[in-house]
C-alpha cells in the first residue's frame, strides 16, 4: 500500500509533531513483507508479521523492554498478538474489529487486553 519512502515520510512527519510536544519516541519499526506481495522482495512469510510476535520480541531484546510495564495498543486483536504470551497489558481501541471481538474484550475474556475507544483515552487510561 506504501513505499518504504512513503513510510519514511510518514514516521519522520509524525515523530516531528510528537517531538514538538514533548513526546519523544526512541525507535519505531515495521515489517515490510507480505506473502502475496507484488513486490518479489517483500513476498514472504516471516516471523516479523503480526500476528506473529516476531518483530515485537526484536524491538524487546533492542531496547530491553520490561514486558510488566508495557503497553501494546492496536485497533485490532493481531495488533495485541504479544498480549497472549506475555504479561504486555493491551487496549484494544476503534471500531475496526469484529464487533463480537470487541465485545468479548468489553467482557473480559481477554486477561489482559481492555477496550477504549480511541488513542486520547488509551492514554488516558494508562496515565491514571
Amino acid at each position: 500500500m506504501y513505499t518504504e519512502e512513503d513510510y519514511q515520510t510518514l514516521t519522520e512527519a509524525m515523530l516531528g509533531i510528537l517531538s514538538s510536544h514533548g513526546i519523544q519516541i526512541e525507535a519505531t519499526c515495521c515489517c515490510p513483507h507480505l506473502p502475496d506481495a507484488i513486490i518479489p522482495k517483500y513476498r514472504q512469510i516471516c516471523d516479523c508479521r503480526k500476528p506473529s510476535t516476531g518483530l515485537f520480541h526484536r524491538v524487546i531484546n533492542e531496547h530491553d523492554v520490561e514486558l510488566t510495564s508495557s503497553f501494546a495498543i492496536g485497533d485490532s486483536l493481531r495488533d495485541l498478538s504479544i498480549c497472549s504470551e506475555s504479561d504486555c497489558q493491551g487496549i484494544l481501541i476503534g471500531t475496526t474489529e469484529n464487533e463480537s471481538v470487541t465485545a468479548s474484550v468489553r467482557a473480559g475474556s481477554y486477561p489482559n487486553i481492555t477496550y477504549e475507544p480511541d488513542l486520547l483515552s488509551a492514554a488516558h487510561s494508562i496515565l491514571g
